[in-house]
């Protein structure tokens, strides 16, 4: 690995600054036969700086960042995100090149695109994302995700630390050795050089949605369009990695589909596609294809997307039948919920998203329903002691970690206000407190009812009291939440705030 100047690396912090209390890694497990690497993402609650950056371009540690800056607004780059491993590489450049959007085109850590844009000065996270979706649209993937995803980050919930968003890989992971460099023509880019041309190729806001009203979008596309019907001919990107995961579907070892795939690059001519009157890729290249065919399972979803999936999904038996499982969120009454969908509805909830699958655009419900790797449960529990294998726990946890202290002030709010300097009456309080933090699974029978006049501290103590709770504490303002004939937003709850509701 070369040396890297500081200013090098203070260029590419600079390129891609964005939230800088959090960032995203990768932690890689034991791999699979030393083949293909297994792990998870990561999302670090803690400052990012110059030694992130630096780790990553040296190879030490990858990251990801959250576009959206610390202002909860402005962002200086963002990007496409396309997870088509089918994807013509050279067709895909030429179509960006007839766009004329100045995207710096980088592999992605899955085997995909992610698409750059860099702007000159603080841009709306909220007034690219119409263009770009036009863009994404005229490129042939209308559905393709966009970073930043969120126009803001959302507030807090109750019991919750500041929301970080969706954060993005960034290229360049162990410097001009990675294969997440930036592609032009095949070429790839050094470093140096892609620095350089992410800050030639700068635009701002008005010259994006001047670029983008520029565009004519085909009358006859819609969100089922594939970019391969876009396009008069694939490349030899495409021709070589369908040839790779046709050798997959056949149960062929790895390790012969590496060897025939870079056979067949050296030997194909133009009889077998046109592009290869050219002569044969280049060997990163074809590193890049067969890394993209050896993630390749016949009939199921890519990782990314699965991951993305089991992050809000599951399938779970409830009473003899089986529902999906959705992680959702209710703003109304600002809380995560757990809702429970029929495949049906499940289906209907996603029928206008596909996933390129087995040579075609497929239903991403359904590919998600047939995937062998889908999240699956036994049944539900809510089991605030110890959690059940093939379970779903509801219980979620508390949201801090016990930890000694003083808490002075919180005390006496209690005995002088709440008891009104009661002393017996001060200690029931508190004694009811920690039996609800100390036996969550019982249920004391009793609730706390405080009356006063407005701004005597009643909401202090209920929310204070109640942030220990986390996701399982529910502040309500209307009567119809709590004793209403839908309730399903209780089911998970251990402290409820009733505040004027009844």
């Amino acid at each position: 690995m070369e040396n890297l100047s500081d200013m090098t690396i203070e260029k590419f912090q600079k390129l891609f600054t964005g939230f800088t209390k959090a960032y995203g890694t990768f932690e890689i497990n034991k791999s699979n036969n030393d083949k293909k690497k297994k792990g998870r993402a990561l999302t670090v609650r803690k400052k990012i700086n110059f030694e992130h950056y630096k780790k990553h371009l040296y190879g030490e540690q990858g990251i990801g960042v959250v576009p959206i800056k610390d202002d909860n607004h402005n962002i200086v780059f963002c990007a496409l995100d396309i997870d088509d491993y089918n994807l013509p590489q050279e067709d895909l450049l030429k179509r960006i090149n007839e766009s004329k959007i100045p995207f710096l085109t980088c592999l992605s850590k899955s085997g995909g695109y992610h698409l750059y844009l860099f702007f000159v000065e603080d841009t709306s996270a909220q007034l690219i994302q119409k263009p770009l979706r036009k863009i994404a649209k005229y490129l042939g993937y209308p559905n393709c995700e966009i970073f930043p995803k969120q126009e803001k980050r959302l507030k807090p919930s109750n019991g919750e630390t500041e929301q970080i968003g969706n954060w993005i890989n960034l290229p360049y992971f162990s410097g001009n050795n990675s294969t997440r460099t930036c592609v032009q023509l095949e070429k790839h880019l050094e470093l140096e050089d892609f620095l350089h041309h992410a800050e030639k190729s700068k635009v701002s806001l008005s010259q994006l949605i001047k670029l983008s009203n520029e565009i004519q979008l085909d009358e006859n596309l819609d969100e089922n369009t594939s970019f391969n019907k876009l396009l008069k001919s694939e490349g030899r990107n495409s021709y070589l990695f369908k040839y790779g995961c046709s050798l997959s579907k056949r149960g062929i070892e790895d390790i012969e589909i590496s060897k025939k795939i870079k056979i067949k690059n050296i030997e194909a001519n133009a009889n077998d596609h046109p592009n290869f009157a050219q002569g044969p890729l280049e060997n990163r290249e074809i590193s890049i294809i067969i890394k993209q065919v050896l993630k390749y399972q016949p009939g199921d979803l890519d990782d990314d997307t699965l991951e993305e999936m089991n992050k809000k999904h599951a399938v779970v038996m409830l009473q003899g039948k089986i529902f999906v499982l959705n992680k959702d969120f209710d703003p109304s009454i600002n809380t995560k919920l757990v809702t429970f969908s029929t495949f049906t509805d499940f289906k209907n909830r996603y029928c206008n998203k596909y996933s390129f699958l087995d040579g075609s655009n497929k239903s991403l419900a359904q590919c998600w329903l047939s995937s062998s790797k889908r999240k699956t449960y036994d049944g539900l529990i809510f089991d605030p002691e110890k959690n059940h294998k093939n379970f779903y726990n509801l219980y979620q946890g508390l949201a801090v970690v016990p930890k000694k202290g003083k808490w002075n002030k919180f005390r006496d709010h209690i005995n002088n206000v709440l008891a009104a300097s009661d002393e017996e009456l001060g200690s029931y309080i508190i004694h009811w407190m920690a039996d609800a933090i100390q036996n969550p699974t019982d249920r004391p029978g009793v609730a706390l009812v405080l009356k006063g006049k407005q701004g005597t501290g009643k909401g202090i103590f209920a929310r204070g009291f109640g942030y220990l709770f986390g996701n399982h504490f529910l502040h309500l303002f209307h009567g119809s939440h709590l004793t209403g004939h839908f309730n399903s937003h209780l089911k998970d709850k251990l402290m409820i705030f009733a505040d004027e509701a009844v």
